[in-house]
């Protein structure tokens, strides 16, 4: 009587490591389990959950044929063994590589000043910064953490002051950007700023402390001056300035983000570096008028480093 070629299924749980080319290796353990050593026949994988802690469940299918045997116990078995195939082999070869050493699947890569002081510390995963990087002054003390997690910064940096006991700033990154609090401190601990941030860019609200604690108030304030020159030349001009001297400023037009942040969409405004003035025109032909509310806004940077944002609204009413 001819045999009738059956099929066996099975869902299997494995634990992987998120690293790609180890998953592929082992799914290619599988293959070899279903189609060549163990001459078990065919053999379909797909990949039907990613569950929680690393691990993924694949569903198996494999045919038995006329002259082939198959069991789902042996093929449950077998892949049942493949962390501990694999494993051990990518621990080997994060061992053999020069100048680092290894935590569990973790390698980390390490850097030495001239003087024979540890100069950095980066664990990588694979090809990827993952894990807490540090660098170290030529005396060995720590300038700074910076957390990564598959190639990118997250979560909270730390940069210390000279001597590596008192930190100087923490900031928060995500995705690789710098969003959320940026915090600086004084060499005795007291809180300096705090500012916030935004896909890496400025927010307002930033607070500045004086020595004695307490929050300062007062900061410069954008000053919008109009330029009448339409009889003579036809043209309007809107002058940008502070009304206090400032070491740094950008101005812009546009709106801020429903969160009060700067974004790459804003138009940027022609900029005189030395007098850190800005300068808006408008060319109005005769007969031409022209009404619009501006939204202006100026990115200052202050004594301590930090972006103070400010905006306002100017209403053009212009008429030649």
């Amino acid at each position: 009587m001819k045999k009738i070629a059956v099929w066996s299924s099975a869902i299997i749980t494995i634990i992987m490591p998120r690293s790609k080319s180890i998953e592929l290796t082992r799914l290619g353990f599988v293959r070899e389990v279903c189609m060549g050593d163990f001459s078990l026949a065919i053999c379909k994988i797909r990949m039907v959950a990613k569950l929680p802690s690393e691990r993924k469940e694949y569903y198996f299918s494999c045919k038995s044929g006329p002259m082939q045997k198959i069991t789902t116990m042996l093929l449950i078995t077998s892949l049942g063994l493949l962390s501990a195939c694999i494993l051990p082999n990518d621990k080997k070869e994060a061992k053999q590589a020069g100048g680092s050493k290894t935590r569990d699947s973790i390698r980390v890569e390490t850097a030495k000043h001239p003087n024979g002081k540890l100069k950095s510390e980066v664990p990588y995963a694979g090809k990827q910064k993952h894990g807490l990087a540090k660098t170290y002054d030529k005396e060995g003390n720590i300038m700074l953490e910076l957390p990564y997690v598959w190639g990118k910064r997250e979560g909270q940096s730390k940069r210390y002051y000279e001597g590596g006991k008192q930190v100087f700033q923490t900031t928060e990154y995500k995705d690789d950007l710098i969003h959320g609090m940026q915090v600086k401190y004084r060499e005795n601990g007291d809180l300096m700023s705090e500012s916030r941030f935004e896909k890496n860019f400025d927010c307002v609200g930033v607070k500045e402390y004086y020595t004695d604690k307490t929050l300062k108030k007062e900061y410069s304030k954008l000053i919008v001056t109009p330029v009448d020159r339409l009889q003579s030349q036809g043209v309007y001009t809107l002058m940008l300035s502070m009304s206090e001297k400032v070491r740094r400023v950008k101005y812009y037009t546009g709106k801020l983000t429903p969160s009060g942040c700067l974004h790459e969409d804003l138009y940027s405004v022609l900029l005189d570096e030395q007098n850190k003035t800005g300068k808006l025109t408008y060319n109005i032909p005769p007969g031409a008028f022209l009404m619009e509310e501006l939204t202006i806004i100026a990115a200052v940077e202050t004594i301590h480093g930090n972006t103070y944002v400010v905006q306002r609204t100017h209403n053009l009413a212009i008429q030649n």
